[in-house]
């Protein structure tokens, strides 16, 4: 069966520049382990982007209008029905398995074991965020009391596993249950309009389906969680935009975003007196201290 790695790269540069760092790593990463890569395929509306690249990995080009993109956000123009409708738009024209991820993502290592284990009882999400009905999801929690949702009626949602949509492995056997994911996420992001609708909803179809989900955090690493790390690579593509290639993946592994999103959220769970006091000391956590 044949194994793919999907993006959808469109729009602002910080998307794109996030595509061709997370390229750039994949190549680099498969090379170290004298590897070849998948096959990649992106949805773009800036092919001309990424020339350079497909001179050294095998990427398909999915042209996108700004016209398609916009039917595909369906009739609330929500931006992650694009995810489910290229995912979609993918297996139906490339049946496989395949592996989405999004842009802000990282490959550590070959994604061998996860298409392996990629099956049509088995997906992978990127990682375990909790249960719906858990303190973390507490305006779900009351939302869902007081709502029905077309859709949810076989069992509560709040009975759900919750994962992180931002890398999500299945085949062509899923292809029936993204309608209804398409469907459900219409819905609810209808009645309540919460950007992790979608994943919500892609969580609850598979779980009705008896569907096992795993994570992909043991291949790849997803830096949702640092929107900062753009300025960064901003930086790194403008004053390396005369190198080729191999220079531009060796030298991205001197900006890696990992220590950066550690460095942050142990920042972030500093009491206010100690960020203030290293406010004072010039400790406070910034973007700017990684330098390219």
């Amino acid at each position: 069966m044949d194994t793919m790695l999907l993006y959808q790269g469109y729009g602002s540069a910080d998307i794109i520049n996030e595509c061709k760092f997370s390229l750039l790593r994949l190549y680099e990463t498969y090379k170290t382990h004298e590897q070849k890569p998948p096959v990649v395929i992106i949805y773009t509306d800036q092919p001309e982007a990424f020339t350079l690249y497909q001179t050294f990995l095998s990427i398909i080009i999915k042209k996108v209008s700004a016209h398609q993109i916009q039917q595909w956000k369906g009739p609330h123009n929500f931006v992650h029905l694009v995810k489910i409708e290229v995912i979609k738009d993918c297996l139906s024209q490339h049946p496989g398995k395949i592996i989405y991820t999004d842009t802000d993502t990282i490959c550590e290592k070959p994604l061998t074991e996860i298409f392996q284990a990629i099956s049509s009882s088995q997906v992978y999400f990127h990682e375990y965020e909790g249960t719906l009905s858990s303190p973390s999801f507490k305006k779900w929690k009351r939302f869902f009391e007081t709502n029905t949702i077309k859709g949810m009626e076989d069992f509560s949602p709040l009975h759900i596993d919750l994962w992180n949509a931002g890398v999500i492995g299945l085949e062509t056997a899923h292809l029936p249950l993204l309608n209804e994911v398409y469907a459900l996420t219409n819905n609810l992001y209808s009645r309540y309009q919460k950007h992790i609708a979608e994943q919500l909803s892609f969580c609850y179809v598979f779980q009705r389906h008896r569907i096992k989900i795993k994570s992909a955090t043991t291949c790849i690493f997803h830096y949702w969680n640092l929107k900062e790390y753009r300025q960064l690579l901003a930086r790194f593509f403008e004053k390396n935009k005369e190198q080729n290639f191999e220079i531009l993946a060796t030298q991205s592994s001197q900006v890696l975003p990992q220590k950066m999103v550690a460095e942050k959220l142990q920042y972030k769970s500093y009491s206010v007196i100690k960020k203030w006091l290293l406010a004072v000391q010039g400790g406070t956590w910034s973007i700017n201290r990684y330098k390219v």
